[in-house]
């Protein structure tokens, strides 16, 4: 497939995107380090655990908080606000998340009373991330085979000709991460990388 924007173009708008700090600091050795954003796609009234390492059955040290449904407000998914949170490593199906907010926090909507968020970092299953695809100047409609503006395209994301990257079920997975890269599940089933997830809950990622 051509590629109708060159390269360099590409390459120049790397930085355009950068949603807060460029790292929360140093990761494990044998992490990936990567600086995306998402929230928690756990339904569990209890909340999503989160793992002082990433295997299954390690040490729980504290929690994502369940999502919070605000009747009142004007702004608020369906289901609900989520926590969101940095993912700021990758390893073996696991992110490291970091930053995490409660739900509703950043639109000041966070539910009366409630407990504050976990205010380390640690680790949770990789399924149970979720986020949007970020306008970052990529190409629209575009995954990569990749992390990185010059890898081949892994296939075009459907949407309406002419729609903006939005947050309204475009993004179905997040499988990895790699610095400022997600590798991705689209609707239509395209698996690939994109530059810039964020976690807007309210608009859209643009």
């Amino acid at each position: 497939m051509h590629r109708p924007l060159h390269s360099q173009m590409l390459s120049l708008a790397l930085g355009v995107f950068l949603c807060g700090p460029t790292f929360a600091g140093p990761v494990p050795a044998g992490v990936t380090p990567c600086h995306i954003f998402g929230w928690s796609a756990s339904d569990d009234p209890a909340g999503l655990d989160i793992h002082a390492v990433p295997e299954i059955g390690a040490e729980v040290i504290g929690k994502v908080q369940s999502p919070f449904l605000n009747p009142e407000s004007e702004v608020s998914p369906l289901d609900g606000w989520r926590a969101e949170f940095t993912v700021v490593g990758y390893k073996d199906h696991w992110f490291l998340i970091d930053d995490i907010q409660q739900p509703g926090a950043p639109y000041d909507e966070a539910e009366p009373g409630a407990s504050a968020a976990f205010p380390g970092r640690g680790w949770v299953p990789a399924d149970q991330v979720m986020g949007a695809y970020a306008n970052t100047q990529m190409p629209v409609g575009w995954l990569l085979q990749a992390p990185d503006v010059d890898a081949p395209i892994a296939g075009d994301i459907e949407r309406p000709a002419g729609e903006s990257l939005s947050i309204d079920g475009t993004l179905r997975a997040i499988l990895a991460c790699s610095g400022n890269w997600a590798l991705t599940d689209s609707m239509d089933g395209t698996r690939g990388w994109w530059r810039g997830i964020c976690s807007n809950q309210a608009t859209n990622c643009s």
